[in-house]
């Protein structure tokens, strides 16, 4: 546990999303000055990248970008129950839940762009489920979700259903 957690330990919610947001600022500047570095290689190698390489570059590079994405990841731990419970995250498992939080939203919102506008080159597909992501589906049963503020784990719950229809307790 570093200083940024003991900081945030017995603060007001308010005060600290403040005490966060320049790490925050700084995890989407870095992400921008990757984004930059990596636009600047393919020009001097003299590639072309893929669409969805130029719209991810364009998304993050920016400062205005970087004011959006980090009042996005401000509006999201305001939610976020382990932050908002001031439980004692190290600035690592707040990073990750950051930007896990950050490009999960991105990939899901790549269904409702046109596909020249997209980030990633994603399948969509299904008839009867208006295309879900084909790797949402892929990846759906090794996750815990939650539903209406209770937690379900796939595994776990087919588990349960299957010693309950076999009579096993």
């Amino acid at each position: 546990m570093g200083p940024l957690a003991s900081r945030i330990r017995h603060d007001p919610l308010p005060e600290r999303l403040d005490a966060v947001e320049p790490c925050v600022r700084a995890w989407f500047e870095e992400l921008q000055l990757r984004c930059q570095e990596e636009k600047e290689q393919y020009a001097e190698a003299g590639q072309t990248p893929s669409p969805q390489k130029l719209n991810f570059w364009d998304a993050h590079i920016g400062p205005e970008n970087v004011d959006s994405h980090t009042s996005r990841s401000r509006l999201f731990l305001q939610s976020f129950d382990d932050f908002r419970s001031r439980q004692n995250l190290s600035k690592e498992q707040l990073r990750f839940a950051v930007l896990v939080q950050h490009f999960a939203s991105q990939d899901t919102m790549d269904f409702r762009r046109p596909p020249e506008k997209r980030m990633h080159d994603d399948v969509f597909e299904g008839i009867l489920t208006s295309s879900v992501n084909a790797q949402l589906v892929t990846d759906a049963h090794r996750a815990e979700w939650a539903i209406e503020g209770d937690g379900f784990v796939v595994p776990k719950a087919q588990n349960d259903e299957d010693q309950n229809s076999t009579g096993q307790q």
